[in-house]
């Protein structure tokens, strides 16, 4: 398992220090910036949100339509963005065991896996595609 953290903030440097208070730097590569973010995605198995409180969720979005396995926190925002055992996994993320065995579990049952990630991709096309541009924008305005 290795875990590839995209993204920058005021946490970052408290994220690195922590993962290298618990000695796991061979399992963690922190990518600050990158205009790459569809390589990294194709490069990955599952999509991991921990967040508290998100809006849109638009990595999260990115993720789905990648077909990537989406588990995210029961937060607001994301847990609308995502259809708990439909279009991902809704559960919370502070619960690192659950999180694992769920990881496990959909690493060995590449049937549920392939089903719960061509529903995401699914649901991204209906929700986002061009057709809907208008809307997106009304959001966003």
């Amino acid at each position: 398992c290795h875990y590839v953290h995209i993204g920058c903030g005021e946490l970052e440097e408290t994220e690195k220090a922590w993962v290298k208070k618990n000695q796991l730097e061979q399992y963690v590569t922190f990518i600050s910036y990158t205009d790459r973010v569809a390589d990294y995605l194709a490069s990955c198995d599952f999509y991991l949100m921990p967040s508290h409180c998100e809006g849109l969720g638009n990595a999260c979005v990115e993720a789905m339509a990648s077909r990537l396995f989406c588990i995210v926190n029961d937060a607001p925002g994301l847990n609308t963005l995502i259809e708990d055992d439909v279009t991902g996994l809704v559960l919370d993320a502070n619960n690192i065991p659950l999180v694992a065995d769920q990881i496990v579990k959909f690493c060995n049952d590449k049937e549920e896996y392939n089903r719960i990630t061509h529903n995401a991709q699914d649901a991204v096309a209906k929700k986002y595609s061009l057709k809907n541009v208008d809307q997106l924008i009304e959001v966003y305005a």
